[in-house]
């Protein structure tokens, strides 16, 4: 890649979750729903609905748990929806107070369908798992990564996706970053891809 092309291409962000998880009555709310795992990009015809039961009066527009899964309310969607991000599913979600009283209905559980192949394996720091009897190079997995690259050329100018073989790992483009934080949406943080290490 030459320095013009270097220059004018766009950075991307991993997203982190940035809120207490005491705020939640569990901290691993999704226990039920793992069998129907949203963090790998299949769709789904219907999900059962996420219920969260709150401790805490003040929530944030990004819920944090530990499952992975994505917790927005309609702040951020509505930055989605404007920059026409489609590929995400939607699924209702129940917010509770501790009373049992409806805290929000402007929450929704994201099933992000888009998963680029835009992981720099060659040139990332990663640690891999251990084979297994009978198991092949196939079947290792990536348990960290230490110094992520991407390979920008997979990437086709996505606004947001998974990325294959991390697929936990949401990545979205800087103009939607910057979009997020303008408008001084709570309980998320962004952390530049390159050099990305968990």
């Amino acid at each position: 890649m030459n320095n013009e092309e270097n220059t004018n291409r766009m950075k991307y962000y991993i997203l982190l979750h940035d809120w207490e998880l005491r705020l939640l009555e569990s901290e691993s709310p999704f226990e039920p729903y793992t069998y129907e795992s949203l963090n790998h990009g299949q769709k789904f015809d219907d999900f059962p609905k996420v219920t969260l039961k709150f401790k805490s009066k003040q929530i944030p527009d990004c819920i944090p748990n530990i499952n992975g899964y994505i917790i927005f309310n309609q702040n951020i969607i509505s930055i989605l929806e404007e920059n026409r991000v489609d590929c995400i599913q939607y699924f209702g979600v129940d917010m509770l107070n501790i009373d049992n009283e409806v805290m929000s209905n402007d929450y929704k559980c994201l099933n992000i369908l888009k998963i680029s192949d835009a992981l720099d394996v060659e040139n990332s720091i990663l640690t891999w798992s251990d084979l297994e009897e009978g198991e092949t190079e196939e079947d290792r997995f990536i348990i960290n990564i230490l110094d992520l690259r991407l390979r920008y050329q997979n990437i086709e100018n996505e606004l947001l996706f998974r990325l294959k073989g991390c697929e936990n790992l949401l990545v979205f483009r800087e103009d939607l970053v910057q979009a997020i934080v303008n408008k001084g949406c709570t309980g998320l943080v962004f952390y530049d891809a390159e050099g990305y290490s968990f």
